[in-house]
């Protein structure tokens, strides 16, 4: 198992040339594509967890942090319904234009800067997105300036346990392990996230969501496994096409399809 260092030891700089290289280089594409598999190829559905731990109704006003191409924001609308308000926030402009492609209600924003009123949100969810925040701290009293006193804030990320198998399976093809994003990432939200939390929030639970992955075609574990942080961060792009061919090589060999197990942290916090 990956043993990821405290990503509080990354300095600013380190964690936003990260994220440029993943968000604004790469584009939407490659987290549309770990999008939709995770939910087609999925035993169990992160965006209904989501739902449910922020605790949201017909009515409620919804902030989403780091909304990505906007598939957890369309279904915090169906939440809401005509009479709520979904408004989602995210750093990538690409991002962003492919989730108003999807209806959403979604703008260019720093996640410490919103452009929301004092004290208005019901609810506030940043989902994958709080490692690579250049200051968390600041993030977190942002959000607590936006909701109102008893208002729900949740974080998700990855656990230090997840994607174990994907590990394992990138190191026979490569020979590397994780990569940087991937150890800025795992068990962030657990460790640096629950311990910065008691400046303005109460914790309310933390929880672990499962969502086992299997995929039935090489092509679409590939497909999967190329859009992933760990490989554009490990793989040189001269080493891009052999690398592709050793994995693949790997998968065909397999009894059983590739399977990856998604372990996700769900921690929740209230507004004092």
């Amino acid at each position: 198992m990956p043993n990821p260092s405290s990503a509080s030891a990354s300095s600013s700089a380190e964690r936003r040339a990260i994220s440029d290289h993943l968000h604004l280089s790469r584009g939407a594409g490659p987290q549309a594509t770990r999008h939709e598999a995770n939910a087609r190829h999925g035993d169990a559905d992160l965006a209904s967890a989501l739902v449910l731990a922020l605790g949201i109704g017909p009515g409620a006003r919804v902030l989403d942090v780091g909304c990505g191409t906007g598939e957890i924001a369309l279904r915090l609308g169906e939440a809401v319904g005509p009479s709520g308000r979904v408004a989602a926030y995210d750093y990538a402009p690409a991002a962003v234009e492919a989730a108003r492609a999807r209806g959403v209600r979604a703008e260019v924003a720093d996640a410490a800067h919103l452009p929301e009123a004092d004290a208005d949100a019901d609810a506030l969810l940043c989902a994958y997105a709080a490692y690579y925040l250049p200051d968390l701290r600041a993030a977190l009293a942002e959000w607590r300036r936006v909701l109102r006193p008893g208002g729900r804030l949740v974080v998700a990320g990855p656990a230090a346990d997840s994607n174990a198998e994907l590990y394992a399976f990138h190191r026979a093809a490569t020979g590397r392990g994780p990569g940087d994003a991937d150890r800025l990432a795992l068990g962030f939200v657990a460790r640096d996230v629950a311990g910065a939390l008691g400046a303005g929030f109460d914790t309310s639970r933390t929880g672990t969501f499962v969502n086992v992955v299997v995929f039935p075609e090489v092509d679409e574990a590939i497909r999967y496994w190329t859009a992933t942080s760990l490989f554009a961060r490990t793989v040189p792009p001269e080493e891009e096409r052999s690398a592709v061919e050793r994995g693949r090589r790997i998968l065909e060999a397999r009894e059983a399809p590739l399977r990856v197990t998604k372990r996700t942290t769900v921690l929740g916090g209230v507004r004092r």
